[in-house]
């Protein structure tokens, strides 16, 4: 018996995002075949590494960390 995600939470979710750096192939390719699997549709968007964020975009309380450190 073949179980749609879509029957197991009817209209919980308008949509999943994968979020992952472009580079990171590897990590799209396991969850693009984990959501095949599942029949989930998945929306990507590409993260960016906090080294490449102006630090003028960062707000204050973000600037008391050490980003990736």
């Amino acid at each position: 018996m073949h179980i749609r995600s879509t029957e197991l939470i009817p209209g919980k979710f308008e949509k999943i995002l994968g979020l992952s750096l472009p580079e990171r192939t590897d990590r799209r390719d396991m969850l693009s075949l984990v959501g095949t699997f599942f029949d989930i549709k998945i929306d990507w968007m590409d993260a960016v590494k906090g080294e490449d964020i102006d630090k003028k975009a960062w707000s204050a309380v973000c600037m008391t960390f050490s980003v990736g450190k």
